[in-house]
């Protein structure tokens, strides 16, 4: 069942995400066709072409943030409308549970997220293609695939540990949100003042629980020690591990947070 709720989302945000991902691709082939054939009228800024190429510009800025607000705005009201409002009344009639529902939801947001940093990577590289005026030599492209697989060997655990780190950060604050969601939902009226508010009050309660811990004496020595130990004598992989490891710990107690709000108190429009 986890397989076809993420199979359901995934098409959901594909019908919008897809299209954006698609006019990003084509504005960056069109924008590096522009940029070599009139170099100088493109830098100028000047005359028609000049002009077409800063619109050019301008609609693949925008694309690139309309992506990016999309894909965020889509994550919150996608959980608000499936799961607080009417579309609840369907969605916990199916036959699993409201953590498989949950975990469907966090995990189609992560992958979107990871396509949309892709399209961005991709498009950009297209673009800078057009650039490349002549094609290296067999040797030139055989040193260049060895510095890479080189670079790869001595940094592909730091690598793999930051996009973990990355991955698990985007995972606790889309938990929150839901949290502050299935929080802030608990009001009759006013829901989504309620959800900011609970939002607010998250980030305010994770900020003095942060501070507590680093006030206390020992703790805050120990921790010094640690990262002193971590920074100086080892990798960087250590303290991104205990990075990652808090950061799982809170998105499971957020999860849990919104696992109870919807299971014990939901209140659905």
């Amino acid at each position: 069942m986890l397989g076809k709720l993420i199979s359901y989302e995934m098409k959901a945000f594909g019908r919008i995400m897809l299209p954006l991902y698609g006019a990003l691709l084509v504005l960056s082939v069109i924008l590096g066709i522009g940029f070599q054939t009139f170099p100088q009228t493109v830098l100028s800024g000047r005359g028609f072409a000049g002009f077409g190429f800063l619109t050019l510009v301008f609609l693949f800025v925008s694309v690139c943030i309309a992506i990016f607000v999309m894909t965020a705005t889509l994550a919150v009201t996608r959980f608000w409308k499936n799961l607080m409002g009417h579309e609840g009344y369907l969605m916990f009639s199916l036959p699993t549970g409201i953590g498989t529902i949950i975990s469907a939801k966090t995990i189609s947001v992560l992958i979107w997220s990871a396509l949309s940093a892709i399209s961005g990577l991709l498009s950009m590289t297209v673009f800078a293609m057009f650039f490349i005026r002549d094609l290296p030599s067999n040797d030139e492209l055989l040193r260049i695939i060895q510095f890479v697989m080189e670079g790869l060997r001595n940094y592909l655990p730091d690598l793999i540990m930051f996009l973990i780190l990355i991955a698990v950060s985007l995972a606790f604050f889309i938990m929150r949100i839901y949290a502050s969601i299935a929080i802030g939902c608990q009001w009759t009226s006013h829901r989504l003042i309620g959800s900011v508010l609970a939002f607010i009050g998250l980030q305010i309660l994770e900020n003095g629980i942060g501070s507590i811990l680093l006030e206390t004496g020992s703790l805050s020595v120990e921790l010094s020690e640690l990262f002193w130990d971590l920074t100086h004598n080892c990798s960087s992989i250590g303290l991104q591990s205990i990075f990652i490891t808090g950061l799982l710990i809170g998105t499971l107690i957020y999860g849990a947070v919104t696992y109870y709000f919807i299971d014990r108190r939901l209140n659905l429009e």
